[in-house]
């Protein structure tokens, strides 16, 4: 709704429901017909008057021309440059006379608070959508997944045809997620542990993130690929799945395999927000992303628009298994469970399979893998993982 809000020719939008049912949870009211939160916070998003976020744009010339790129807007890296840029979207009767904007980025116990003041004091007509400056800092250091609150409030006034003032104060706030920046992270992602890492990528998926060794495309569909090659991999990430790698984790190896068509493993096309709920189960592999429970704004370039259909897993890698669900998809209407992230156990190995998007590339997520702080630092998180399993 905030991004709506951004648009000046937007004439209204439609709430289309008012109370929860199984299938929509996005109401104004619970099942038992009780507000889901106070006022305040619905009107912070859907006032006359509401405060909204936009950020700046990225370049990179492609294919000899300068284009837009999209990037992750929710998650930073440490010391990393965050430029929030402020909006707001008057819609109310009297014009908005602005006083003061202070913004704050709500700390832990362990955090030094952030905070400062822009210093635009307009006045805003009805009907307006105005910029009303740039909140910017440096990200805080972390030492691990940290969700921080940005918090806005702009003071001022308003005055009626009749000449009375009357004050006014707006506040919205935002989460923003910060990551820990390490030798290890993927901002130098050297071999990890006591071997290299390989990233086999035939989809080109992956082909702007550095550091860990390629394995030629092809080379693991070829008959007759040597087992011993490939040992000397602790991990390999791959967007295609090959017999040889099936040899691989079979005989003890650790594999990471990115799905994202219907390819492999059984899957099917399932909406990622809508109708269904998403459910968490305590895994190193989700440290620091299931804080919420759920997945929030966090997520926004991870999410991802097909799904495992576990049932079908034995049909293609064999009786041999044991599968440890790690992120499902609960279908609102049919009850119906789907993997998005999986751990599998085969022979002596083990295969932690994904339909997640980890590079986004759908709508407005981030474009690439370089593009998506949370992508880079799940799949190193990843690595390190599935080394102890």
């Amino acid at each position: 709704l905030e991004a709506v809000r951004q648009y000046r020719r937007t004439a209204g939008y439609v709430l289309t429901s008012i109370r929860d049912t199984p299938m929509a949870s996005s109401a104004f009211f619970n099942d038992l017909g009780e507000a889901k939160c106070p006022a305040s916070q619905w009107i912070a998003f859907n006032g006359d008057t509401v405060l909204t976020l936009n950020w700046d744009n990225r370049r990179a010339w492609v294919h000899g021309g300068d284009r837009l790129v999209k990037w992750d807007t929710y998650n930073y890296w440490g010391l990393d440059t965050v430029r929030a840029h402020m909006v707001v979207s008057h819609f109310g009767r009297e014009p908005l006379r602005v006083n003061s904007i202070t913004w704050e980025l709500e700390s832990g116990c362990s955090q030094e608070s952030l905070n400062g003041f822009l210093a635009a004091k307009p006045v805003i007509w009805p009907g307006s959508v105005l910029e009303l400056g740039v909140v910017e800092f440096a990200a805080p250091l972390v030492n691990e997944v940290t969700r921080l609150e940005l918090k806005v409030r702009l003071s001022g006034s308003l005055e009626n045809d009749g000449g009375l003032i009357e004050k006014t104060c707006l506040e919205n706030s935002w989460p923003l997620w910060f990551y820990p920046t390490t030798a290890a992270c993927p901002r130098k992602p050297d071999p990890v542990w006591h071997g290299e890492v390989g990233i086999y990528d035939p989809q080109q998926l992956l082909k702007d993130y550095p550091g860990y060794k390629r394995i030629v495309a092809g080379y693991l569909d070829a008959e007759g690929t040597e087992l011993g090659d490939l040992r000397s991999y602790r991990v390999i990430i791959t967007t295609e799945w090959t017999n040889a790698l099936k040899d691989y984790v079979q005989a003890g190896g650790k594999a990471i395999y990115l799905q994202t068509r219907d390819a492999y493993l059984p899957s099917e096309r399932l909406p990622f927000w809508r109708e269904a709920a998403q459910v968490m189960e305590k895994s190193p592999y989700l440290t620091g992303f299931d804080a919420e429970g759920f997945c929030h704004l966090q997520w926004y370039s991870l999410a991802t628009d097909r799904a495992f259909t576990p049932s079908g897993f034995e049909e293609v890698l064999g009786s041999d298994i044991h599968i440890e669900p790690v992120l499902l998809r609960l279908d609102a209407r049919k009850y119906v469970v789907h993997h998005y992230l999986t751990e599998i156990r085969l022979g002596k190995g083990t295969l932690l399979a994904t339909t997640l998007r980890l590079f986004g590339g759908l709508g407005d997520q981030a474009e690439s893998l370089s593009q998506s702080v949370s992508g880079q630092f799940l799949l190193w998180q990843w690595v390190q993982a599935i080394q102890r399993r």
